[in-house]
């Protein structure tokens, strides 16, 4: 009977990872509560389903595994860090600081539990104690990735900007380390990066490489598949594809908000739960941000969206005059202060996709374009539909390809009350993060400098 038991508990538990693996979370959370059935003590079995709990925001039945855990081994530093989140999630900041403190304690050399403490810190609001936890991250681990990133945000909220743009070029740097050992490419990837080296007319023999190798790999038809790079073409391309191999200038300017976009941020309403602001950016911060990502090969990312390219925060999107540009924004009473929590830009590459319908992981959502208004081919569209009925308080942020299915459906059934902003360069779209939202239908001009670029900046970590 003992070895019955055994054995159904371990084909449970495959089960249950099997289904992690393949993002079903929700029949991983069925298979590990049939494994705690079978074995109801079982440690790992806890934490793995306290963790699948929390994830998904059953937050009581996590924190009672985790106290279940801590109860049997008082030292159990993993345990503790997982039960501090799920404190943090609930509002009790004394209990999750102290719970941190605890995991740490018991594993002094656990950095994971030390920055997500500084994490918790930066979400509260406490930004010179955020700072000082990453940066002891950092003195044990120069090259914590979440410790530099992390210390970006919490030096960016204190308006520190040299060592935020340190930081966030060592994430870069991280990252770059990353795609040096890249084996993937796809036929869109190729066909944005050759065009920007054209565009730029100083990477004449990485175009005739990029050449050599579209003809020479069998492709699939659909152009954002990747497909493995083979080993000899690894070499060739290994000291520039994907690669910062060169950065925009991105200077400060004297003023980066125009006055009557400050206006209006200083006299905000988002009663209607969209704002509208034309002309946001001087013109000198409009042509310096546009220069900066024309001439910058900073677009690592071409597997999220089919279509775009795109570029993060952490990826050498962050520059002296974009830093400039978001401490700006914070001080007007539109954002109150509110810490930058992320930011990015999306490139269309495919010059008719559409970005699908998604929710932002922040408090406040801001969305403007770059690219003039000549590429658009259907003035009065290709901006942003804002769906402005608030979703359901248990709706949860997954990934974008998980959610686009639940969202529609949502969108379908339900009175969403949407409005669609029309695309005008310099034009911003303000809103709560937790709307619905994505592009409105799209056709621009098909070259280099008519790519709809949009970038959008999350201020204020979620409540």
């Amino acid at each position: 009977m003992v070895d019955y038991q055994e054995n159904l508990f371990e084909k449970l538990s495959r089960l249950a990872m099997d289904s992690h693996r393949k993002g079903d979370t929700k029949e991983s959370i069925k298979w590990w509560r049939k494994s705690l059935e079978e074995s109801p003590h079982h440690l790992g079995a806890q934490l793995n389903l306290g963790a699948l709990l929390a994830q998904t925001g059953e937050l009581s039945g996590a924190l009672a595994l985790f106290d279940k855990v801590v109860s049997k081994v008082p030292d159990h530093a993993l345990a503790h860090a997982n039960r501090a989140g799920v404190l943090r999630a609930l509002g009790d900041k004394e209990q999750a600081l102290a719970a941190y403190d605890k995991a740490i304690n018991c594993d002094p050399s656990f950095l994971e539990a030390k920055c997500e403490r500084s994490e918790a810190l930066l979400h509260w609001g406490l930004y010179e104690e955020a700072l000082q936890g990453f940066n002891e991250v950092l003195a044990e681990n120069y090259n914590f990735y979440s410790a530099l990133k992390g210390q970006g945000l919490a030096a960016l909220a204190l308006e520190n900007h040299d060592v935020a743009l340190n930081a966030f070029r060592k994430t870069q740097a991280a990252r770059t380390l990353i795609a040096k050992n890249e084996i993937k490419i796809s036929r869109l990837k190729l066909r944005h990066d050759r065009e920007q080296f054209r565009w730029l007319e100083k990477f004449s023999e990485q175009v005739s490489i990029f050449d050599e190798l579209e003809n020479e790999l069998v492709w699939p038809e659909n152009e954002n598949e990747p497909i493995d790079l083979p080993s000899s073409w690894r070499t060739k391309v290994a000291s520039f594809f994907n690669l910062p191999i060169q950065l925009g200038k991105g200077e400060l300017v004297s003023k980066p908000l125009a006055q009557n976009a400050l206006k209006s941020l200083n006299s905000f309403d988002l009663n209607d739960g969209v704002c509208v602001i034309d002309e946001l950016l001087t013109e000198d911060a409009f042509l310096g941000l546009r220069s900066y990502l024309l001439k910058s090969t900073i677009w690592r990312d071409f597997t999220h969206i089919d279509g775009f390219v795109a570029t993060y925060l952490e990826d050498g999107l962050a520059s002296p005059l974009l830093l400039q540009i978001i401490t700006a924004l914070r001080k007007t009473s539109a954002f109150s202060n509110l810490p930058l929590v992320q930011g990015w830009a999306f490139k269309g590459v495919s010059n008719d996709k559409r970005i699908g319908v998604h929710a932002d992981d922040a408090r406040l959502s801001v969305n403007f374009w770059i690219t003039p208004d000549t590429a658009n081919l259907k003035p009065g569209r290709g901006g942003l539909i804002v769906h402005r009925k608030v979703p359901p308080s248990s709706w949860s942020i997954g990934d974008y390809d998980h959610d686009q299915v639940p969202i529609e459906e949502w969108v379908a059934e339900n009175d969403t009350d949407p409005i669609e902003v029309p695309y005008q360069a310099n034009r911003a779209v303000i809103f709560d993060s937790r709307l619905f939202h994505g592009s409105g239908e799209v056709e621009f001009l098909d070259d280099y400098e008519s790519r709809r670029i949009n970038l959008t900046l999350l201020f204020g970590f979620p409540q």
